[in-house]
């Protein structure tokens, strides 16, 4: 059973929260449904249920490098069509790709940063790692 974990971008406090936190200091409000509805400036991702090289969890918004795949250029973890996928962020690029489909290999893929913490990596970058 893969594990369903969640952790929130406060666009207004530009401020990451994770599952780990006790306390929360947004308001979500919840449907007679059950379902949560996100507020404003308040962005939901989810665990991908994968890890990097260096054990490090994927998250839905977190850019990663992938020797031999993507170069010195991230790619924006995104959820699409039913499936996490990777897309790469060379502008024009409309390129992805599944994540546990076998064409990302873990043993060479590190988690970078995010798109919200980190724009600025959205761009061609000579990272390394």
């Amino acid at each position: 059973m893969r594990e369903l974990k969640f952790r929130i971008w406060d666009n207004n406090l530009k401020h990451l929260y994770t599952p780990d936190m006790e306390a929360h200091m947004w308001e979500v409000k919840k449907m007679p449904n059950g379902v949560y509805q996100e507020q404003d400036g308040i962005i939901t991702m989810q665990y991908t249920g994968l890890r990097d090289i260096e054990n490090k969890e994927i998250w839905e918004g977190d850019l990663i490098l992938s020797y031999g795949r993507n170069g010195d250029n991230p790619c924006h973890v995104i959820f699409e069509d039913g499936k996490f996928q990777g897309k790469y962020t060379e502008p024009g690029s409309k390129f992805t790709f599944t994540l546990d489909s076998g064409e990302l290999r873990l043993s060479r893929t590190k988690v970078v940063g995010n798109i919200y913490e980190n724009p600025e990596l959205m761009e061609a970058t000579n990272a390394k790692y």
